[in-house]
């Protein structure tokens, strides 16, 4: 069987794909965190801007490939590291993170249940998971499901790199199967001003059309302190 190079698709992809703010998760990271590591860190935007603000004392990054042109060798980045975190292990220290942010990469993995699992270890007690993951019920990817067209695209919630796909009900049951406690869980549109328009039909159906308006779903859960 011939080995596929898990880099190979996302070589592809254009600059654009890896330095897209998230302002939305950025928002979501507790004001002094201290140490913070961001999986699928891409060009290292979030990590630079963490640190900029004050959020986070100490920032981590890893990525898959290094991003030509990225911030990813930054000097505001306390370390970053290129590695398959299925394939290798992180010369990390257990539970030494006050936030482990997962920004849309869970549904890129193999068995997103176990890497959760082993991620977890490097956060302490009582330190916070930021997750985002796409809904495999928005409406754009849902209506073409319907339609009998499940093609894969470039980006979005049928990027052709996802191996996973959830709805909100199985995204919590991913989180909670790490041992983690869900503490907020909100659709994206939320976070968005592009996104006036999803916020509004969701309003207009009382809350109903949730489940598909949202393209993402936004998750901060806690690791429970030791009993």
């Amino acid at each position: 069987m011939a080995t596929v190079n898990p880099t190979a698709h996302y070589a592809e992809k254009g600059s654009g794909y890896f330095n897209i703010d998230r302002h939305d998760l950025f928002q979501l990271v507790p004001s002094g965190s201290g140490r913070v590591l961001d999986i699928g860190a891409a060009e290292g935007s979030m990590l630079v801007a963490l640190k900029q603000s004050g959020k986070a004392r100490e920032v981590v990054g890893v990525e898959l490939m290094a991003i030509p042109g990225g911030k990813q060798n930054r000097v505001e980045i306390d370390r970053f590291i290129i590695a398959d975190i299925e394939q290798q292990s992180l010369d990390l220290e257990p539970e030494s993170f006050d936030v482990i942010i997962c920004g849309d990469v869970l549904e890129h993995l193999r068995d997103p249940w176990s890497a959760l699992q082993y991620l977890t270890g490097f956060l302490h007690h009582g330190g916070t998971f930021v997750i985002s993951l796409p809904n495999i019920l928005y409406w754009r990817a849902f209506a073409r499901i319907v339609l009998g067209d499940f093609r894969y695209a470039p980006s979005g919630v049928l990027d052709r790199t996802h191996l996973r796909f959830f709805c909100r009900k199985n995204m919590l049951d991913l989180v909670r199967s790490a041992g983690l406690k869900i503490r907020t869980v909100e659709p994206s549109f939320r976070r968005h001003q592009l996104l006036r328009s999803d916020r509004l039909m969701n309003a207009l159906s009382l809350g109903i059309g949730e489940r598909f308006l949202a393209q993402q779903y936004l998750i901060t859960a806690e690791k429970p302190g030791e009993s």
